[in-house]
């Protein structure tokens, strides 16, 4: 299992947020007439800068690295997670000597960005190459912009889970299919139950929060008994008949074609020479029961 720091580190941002947050950058610099606004990424033992505004005077390019523990100040806000305002290095003990005086910048605003696991992703920032105390406006302006970037960090980091708890369910079924061989048709297995996680992904956890499913296939002499349940939102009664039948959909006009179920049904009586029942509660999921002969060819 991957642990949440690491999948923290490896998680990227895909462009369309990026191109968001560069959008960002570009008006926080405008707003508050300074040089440079950033979005700094840790990526140890160096912090990159992720985003750099388009404006002008502004020394930082995108992707360039600096190595860490050498006083920058993203270290510190990092390292407190708390805002740090520096409003003149250059008379500032503190600061006087921080790597950024190289650059011309003596005055610093910055915020922590933190993953939803609370591991730190980086900062939000902006520098100037004058003394710059920040009014309160500009620290509440700099304040919104940083809640709209860690709420963009949630979805990415919250996608990237279901992502991960998706693959662990399609393993079980891929494991439980070679489980439940049946004679020399394995690949129809794995189809069916592939064609139900589908299903369940398409129509019973539409908006629903922790999502399971669960596989269990048994040898009961000649047969073998697998049995398919998730806790999605059940199936009303007068469309638990018809679930079966080739284009029947509860979702018209979303896409849903209605040939999933269809396809198990098949799969199941005219190559398995099996059977299949279908149990279900609204609110309370669905329990598929198949029995399958281990040897179709002889039925």
């Amino acid at each position: 299992m991957t642990s949440s720091t690491n999948l923290a580190e490896t998680l990227e941002i895909d462009t369309t947020i990026a191109d968001k947050w560069q959008q960002v950058l570009d008006l926080l610099a405008r707003l508050l007439q300074v040089p440079a606004a950033l979005i700094m990424r840790v990526r140890p033992p160096s912090i990159q800068v992720f985003l750099s505004s388009h404006s002008p005077g502004n020394p930082y390019e995108e992707h360039e690295l600096a190595p860490l523990n050498t006083g920058l100040y993203c270290e510190t806000v990092m390292a407190q997670r708390a805002e740090l305002l520096v409003p003149d290095a250059l008379r500032d003990a503190a600061w006087c000597a921080n790597p950024d005086i190289k650059l011309g910048m003596v005055s610093y605003l910055g915020l922590p960005l933190v993953w939803p696991d609370d591991h730190v992703f980086g900062t939000i920032c902006v520098l100037d190459r004058k003394m710059n105390p920040y009014n309160d406006t500009q620290r509440a302006l700099l304040e919104q912009f940083r809640g709209l970037v860690e709420r963009d960090l949630r979805q990415v980091y919250e996608r990237r889970e279901q992502a991960l708890r998706d693959a662990a369910i399609l393993e079980q079924m891929v494991a439980t299919a070679k489980l439940a061989t049946i004679g020399s048709y394995p690949g129809h297995i794995e189809q069916i139950l592939v064609a139900l996680l589908d299903n369940s992904a398409r129509h019973a956890f539409a908006g629903r929060e922790g999502r399971c499913v669960h596989i269990a296939a048994t040898r009961q002499d000649n047969e073998v008994e697998l049995v398919y349940t998730d806790n999605g939102c059940g199936i009303a009664a007068d469309a638990l008949p018809r679930v079966f039948e080739p284009f029947y959909t509860t979702r018209v006009g979303e896409g849903a074609r209605g040939l999933g179920l269809a396809i198990v049904l098949n799969a199941v009586q005219a190559i398995l020479k099996g059977s299949v029942r279908l149990d279900s509660t609204p609110g309370d999921g669905v329990r598929f029961t198949f029995r399958l002969p281990l040897n179709p060819s002889a039925q």
